[in-house]
């Protein structure tokens, strides 16, 4: 696919197989991210290194991995969604299996790195096939899709741990590395559509007057090839050569960085409230996955039992997200506070869950803040649709991921900090149920100020039609008066 959009949206036949492949991109991707709980405790007993210092192994991997999103979009309407997802595969397997030869902790930084570039590459690529794919039925497509984050999770999980005691976390990191490499499956079964892959290869580009163009390729080569041609013809002189080729690398360097974002998003105020939100639930859920299973540790839990929280998430977010794709189907129920209602239940375990240290209060905080965490991550693609288009969702979802990455960048070691600070992680899950609360409320906020926003825009239109037809009342009595 060369990245043009479709007008027709077959709402299944082989969207289902897309479905299926994005399961598999999100199970392998961000599925395996969640369970890094497991990799967490085997990396800090294995190099003995402080709880920050370990932790910024997985926000480092995060941050690249989010960075890494427009440049799959980007590719993906260079090369086509299938075989961007199939070069993701291929990375990712290279960075796992370099991960497993390392010596030291920051050679982890380096090659897992490496790994969540191919986990970014093809995450929004797979989710935007989706949305090809599917229009009426969008919501319900994102939520099974999207639940293979949640399979994910919950068989790594637990695979890992008994990986990590069988084999050590060095087989284990061998092991994740061949599993990585079924991405490629998931990539063969994105198919484009019949009528994306007909237009040649382009590059988009902002007009000076703020309309979309396409530059097609094949064009710019020719008349690329006539300049070179006819300066040939006219002697002109090396010094011009130079600075003509200097001139078309710039451009060229513009289209490419106009192809990662969308700018007609930085002038929506509603985006930059999703962002927001992003953010905000970033820092919660950072301090959730990361430090979930240490923390369990630390209530005297076995080993075993901890290793079952990450996977009872996952299971708990397996089941949710479909069940929230079909709530966001309904047109009874508006999106945006379905999406505040998750983050709200979020915050308010997160912020219970210190006061319950008991296995099974741990348990079922777990399986509450798992179905509520499958449901606003869903919803997150369903949001952006409504407030901001379908055409501009895979710009839109990967701004608000790169949000949550830097988020998790300095959330991870902050919280690990806080708790080698204070001895307990009770202040961390305390920053992560306010955080919640406050993405909870600025969703809230999401429609008021898409309202305002339209309004202002209607009377500005207006004051301009009324401004036009006025001028042209005095130009005609002008004229008038003139022949008068």
């Amino acid at each position: 696919m060369a990245g043009a959009s479709t007008k027709t949206h077959p709402d299944g036949g082989w969207g289902w197989c897309v479905v299926f492949g994005t399961f598999i991109a999100t199970a392998l991707g961000p599925g395996s991210f969640y369970a890094s709980g497991v990799l967490f405790v085997a990396f800090l007993d294995a190099f003995g290194q402080s709880k920050a210092a370990t932790s910024l192994v997985f926000t480092i991997s995060g941050l690249v991995s989010v960075i890494m999103c427009s440049f799959g979009l980007a590719m993906s309407r260079r090369f086509g969604h299938r075989k961007t997802v199939m070069a993701a595969g291929v990375i990712t397997f290279s960075g796992y299996l370099a991960t497993s030869f390392t010596t030291s902790l920051y050679q982890i930084y380096i090659t897992y790195a490496i790994a969540a570039c191919g986990s970014g590459l093809s995450l929004v690529t797979s989710i935007e096939m989706v949305g090809l794919y599917f229009k009426h039925r969008l919501p319900l497509a994102i939520g099974l899709a999207m639940a293979g984050s949640g399979a994910g999770q919950f068989v790594l999980s637990i695979v890992t741990q008994l990986m990590v005691d069988r084999y050590g976390w060095r087989g284990t990191v061998m092991i994740l590395a061949a599993m990585s490499a079924n991405l490629c499956v998931a990539g063969a079964l994105l198919r484009p559509l019949n009528n994306t892959q007909t237009k040649p290869k382009q590059y988009e580009s902002i007009s000076s007057n703020g309309i979309l163009e396409s530059i097609e390729m094949d064009t710019l080569n020719r008349q690329t090839r006539h300049i070179i041609t006819r300066n040939s013809e006219i002697g002109v002189q090396n010094g011009e050569r130079s600075a003509q080729k200097k001139l078309g690398c710039v451009h060229s360097i513009k289209l490419f960085l106009q192809s990662l974002y969308d700018a007609s998003l930085f002038k929506e105020p509603v985006f930059y409230l999703i962002l927001l939100t992003g953010v905000f639930h970033a820092v919660g859920q950072t301090i959730v996955i990361i430090h979930m299973v240490k923390r369990a540790l630390e209530f005297r839990l076995s080993s075993t039992l901890s290793s079952f929280i990450p996977a009872l998430m996952g299971l708990s977010q397996l089941t949710a997200r479909p069940l929230w794709g079909a709530l966001g189907n309904s047109d009874k129920l508006a999106k945006y506070a379905l999406y505040a209602f998750c983050m709200a239940v979020c915050g308010i375990s997160s912020i219970i869950s210190n006061y319950t240290k008991s296995f099974t209060a741990q348990l079922l905080y777990i399986v509450v803040f798992g179905f509520c965490f499958g449901g606003y991550i869903i919803l997150i693609p369903v949001v952006v649709t409504h407030f901001l288009g379908a055409k501009r969702m895979g710009y839109g979802i990967t701004c608000v991921i790169q949000g949550q990455g830097v988020t998790a960048l300095f959330i991870g070691p902050l919280a690990g900090w806080m708790r080698d600070s204070s001895g307990a992680y009770d202040s961390s899950f305390w920053l992560c149920g306010i955080a919640f609360l406050i993405a909870a409320i600025i969703a809230l906020f999401l429609p008021v100020v898409d309202k305002m926003v339209m309004k202002r825009r209607k009377t500005s239109v207006s004051k301009r039609k009324t401004f036009r037809a006025g001028l042209s009342i005095n130009l005609r009595i002008s004229e008038f008066m003139t022949t008068v």
